[in-house]
């Protein structure tokens, strides 16, 4: 029988060793900071770097994109990327932030619409850092209405040969402009007269598919005044509700009073209605400002 040979246990002695976390290292020449503004059509990319970053570039998201090289050797067009309108000074900018603008198109409907934009830094050793921003942009346009005309083209009253008219203009139920004490002569034979509104000119700025409050609803009251009974007649222009085009407006409604109408007005005005997109610098759709 085989014999075991007993093996005398020997103690472990456990040691213990504290290891300390190492700081995750920042990734150097980075996106600090990338926020998105937007007015109108207009978009101002604000991006925050680190100082030694060696070339960025913005895809807008509408085929459109654009690209600072700061690397020795390639181009750099500062005259391109410069904010300031002729000899306006440029206010500088904190070392190693950026700004960028862009003017996208006019949407055919003058709707809001949205954007991805994207914005890809290179540092200098070759790496990337690439952040996204979903944006929307809300068309702004200035609509100007040049001074009113009138005319009546049958005249008011029959055996009158003057009339006495009462005008005012209002915009969302405001008057704005008034004229108390109009007189006017009958048309001559084969000819109407056109009656200028002097000072008659207003301007709005509005963004369509915004909620509508009226507020912007321009509206002609015309009071022809009788000995009897006053002829009174309303027109509006609502530029809120379809989008209005630069050209000549023209429309015709009744005066009446109790009896009924008694005569017709022809209101005339020339509109011109541009899009709103405001860029610092007038000669280039992308702007930009740093110090380098």
């Amino acid at each position: 029988m085989a014999k075991i040979k007993k093996q005398r246990s020997q103690a472990v002695t456990e040691v213990y060793e504290t290891i300390k976390p190492v700081p995750p290292k920042e990734t150097a020449h980075s996106i600090r900071t990338f926020e998105i503004t937007t007015d109108s059509v207009v978009a101002k990319a604000t991006i925050v770097t680190d100082t030694e970053t060696r070339r960025i570039n913005i895809d807008w998201g509408d085929g459109q994109n654009d690209t600072i090289n700061l690397v020795p050797g390639r181009p750099f067009d500062i005259d391109r990327f410069s904010v300031g309108v002729g000899s306006e000074p440029v206010d500088p900018l904190p070392e190693g932030t950026y700004e960028i603008y862009h003017a996208y198109d006019e949407p055919e409907d003058k709707r809001s619409f949205d954007h991805i934009v994207l914005v890809n830094v290179e540092n200098k050793n070759g790496g990337n850092d690439i952040r996204l921003r979903e944006i929307s942009l809300i068309p702004r346009y200035r609509i100007v209405h040049y001074q009113t005309r009138f005319q009546l083209p049958e005249g008011c009253d029959v055996g009158q040969e003057m009339q006495k008219f009462k005008v005012v203009i209002s915009i969302g139920g405001v008057p704005i402009h008034e004229y108390p004490d109009i007189k006017i002569k009958n048309n001559p034979a084969g000819s109407v007269i056109w009656h200028l509104l002097e000072g008659s000119q207003l301007a709005q700025e509005l963004s369509y598919g915004t909620p509508y409050d009226g507020s912007l609803l321009i509206r002609y009251d015309f009071t022809e005044e009788d000995f009897w009974l006053n002829d009174h007649g309303t027109v509006s222009i609502n530029n809120h509700i379809l989008p209005a085009e630069s050209g000549l407006h023209e429309t015709q409604f009744s005066l009446s009073d109790y009896w009924g109408e008694s005569c017709r007005v022809r209101l005339r005005l020339d509109r011109e209605v541009t899009l709103i997109s405001n860029i610092p610098h007038n000669s280039a759709p992308s702007t930009f400002k740093a110090k380098l």
